[in-house]
């Protein structure tokens, strides 16, 4: 039963993509083929069968191994004392146990690790719900760091200790072209709010425009979640996809937008659909916004012009960012899930895409580095004149350099995992990486493969930007909008 405990909290994470029983499915076959490999082997078939049942417990095991760097490395800061008390009386149980004097009921290890990982994903989720006013001094009081539009008013009298419950934190950022506005999307991760109604606070929807001098309130539309954004300069407009919304009949859908370029406040184009709309991008040429679905099956693209839906093209990913540069009509999906999804049989790195035709194809494919496999990926940037992909492997530590026109991987640097925003300064020759859960943001000099320097912006770094004029960074938080002054 305490290998059986332990096991579904160590398989919890399942939540996130499955429903309902998965964890405690999964820890009931790990718990049998545990019982099996502890059982007496008296004939070759049940040695075969116990050799197979061993390997079967080694393999959850490793993978508990990894959760337990990877969550806890991360999320250490949000595990309550009491828990690690726990953790700590679990643990000498463990050793206690194992001893060769104990004939009685043993510990298994998985029950503290299975602990220390439910106990980081259930911090991860009460962590999104609020701001700690100590991370807030502490952000706000490095050199050249400043909350430019704070997630909640309450944060203007933040004192040390104190806690503020929010609905929502910014996610995707779009600076308009004379500088004048902040265009950012929001997250809804307080589960005490409805996602189809507006949200209480400032941030009442799920896409916010507000003056960068922060002169006025934020003014937000939309429900649920949005992500993409993608402007045109032709149609002054500013396209950002939308989803969680409640259709008829129960449903949940997405929303296009398309807001006005000079005065992001004003909608000027809506259309609803039936997919969970998430990155998006614009193709002047072919007059498209192409946007692709939350379940990694198709791109839906659109007439910009008028959001008349058009035939849907077979495309396996979700991108967590995509970039696309108009004159050459091409760009790169951020977006790798190892064996989750695979281009050609094979896993990848990131995918790369061109328009006129619309066409993908697999960067940093796992035949030539089988470790991608293993590899997940949401942050990338580009240099489409150097023709150099920049994407970070959050689930292996590592940022890969990939040649764009042949895909192949042409250097890798060690960032630690977790990295999932990325920009790219060809100025400075620097990337500039965001760790969502670790809540800081570095510099990364590209001649030297160095980290040259590090901020913090908060507890939940969504999404790292290069200001238009090259002089600030621009992150998303559950702080707000942080602005860096790069060279204060």
């Amino acid at each position: 039963m305490a290998f059986f405990v332990g096991a579904s909290l160590g398989f919890l994470f399942l939540l996130t993509d499955a429903k309902g029983p998965a964890p405690f499915l999964a820890a009931a076959i790990i718990t049998t083929a545990y019982g099996v490999a502890r059982s007496p082997a008296a004939t070759r078939g049940r040695r075969v069968l116990r050799m197979a049942a061993l390997l079967v417990v080694l393999g959850a095991h490793a993978l508990w191994s990894y959760e337990l760097v990877s969550f806890a490395g991360e999320l250490a800061w949000s595990i309550p004392a009491a828990v690690w008390a726990l953790v700590i009386l679990l643990s000498a149980g463990v050793v206690w146990t194992h001893l060769p004097r104990w004939k009685r009921v043993e510990v298994p290890l998985v029950l503290p690790v299975g602990l220390i990982i439910a106990a980081c994903l259930f911090g991860w989720r009460r962590e999104e719900a609020r701001i700690d006013c100590d991370d807030l001094l502490d952000v706000s009081g490095q050199p050249n760091v400043r909350v430019r539009i704070p997630t909640t008013a309450a944060q203007a009298s933040c004192r040390a200790g104190a806690i503020l419950p929010i609905a929502r934190f910014p996610r995707h950022l779009w600076e308009s072209p004379d500088g004048a506005w902040y265009v950012f999307t929001t997250q809804l991760r307080n589960p005490e709010h409805n996602p189809s109604v507006p949200s209480p606070g400032r941030l009442t929807g799920s896409i916010c425009a507000s003056p960068v001098d922060g002169a006025q309130e934020p003014s937000c539309v939309g429900v649920g979640t949005a992500q993409g954004m993608a402007e045109s300069a032709p149609l002054d407009r500013l396209f950002v996809a939308n989803w969680g919304a409640v259709l008829p009949g129960g449903a949940r859908g997405g929303q296009v937008y398309a807001l006005s370029r000079t005065d992001p406040r004003r909608v000027v184009g809506r259309r609803e659909t039936n997919v969970l709309s998430g990155e998006l991008f614009y193709d002047p040429t072919d007059d498209m916004v192409g946007v692709l679905s939350d379940e990694a099956e198709y791109m839906y693209p659109l007439r910009a012009s008028t959001l008349e839906p058009l035939d849907p093209i077979p495309t396996p990913v979700i991108p967590g960012d995509s970039h696309y540069d108009e004159a050459r009509r091409e760009g790169v999906y951020c977006f790798a899930a190892g064996p989750l999804r695979t281009i050609g049989g094979s896993a990848f790195g990131a995918v790369a895409f061109s328009t006129g035709p619309y066409r993908y194809r697999a960067l940093a494919s796992a035949s030539e580095a089988p470790w991608l496999w293993f590899g997940f990926s949401w942050g990338c940037d580009w240099d489409p004149e150097r023709r150099r992909v920049y994407a970070a492997i959050a689930s292996l530590g590592v940022v890969h350099t990939i040649d764009y026109d042949t895909g192949k991987i042409v250097g890798t640097t060690y960032t630690g995992m977790g990295v999932r925003s990325v920009a790219y300064d060809r100025a400075r020759n620097r990337l500039y990486l965001g760790w969502y859960l670790a809540g800081r943001v570095a510099a990364l000099d590209l001649a030297t493969g160095a980290i040259v320097k590090e901020w913090r912006a908060g507890r939940f770094v969504r999404t790292v930007v290069l200001s238009r004029d090259g002089k600030r960074l621009v992150v998303s938080s559950n702080l707000g909008v942080v602005e860096i002054a790069l060279d204060g």
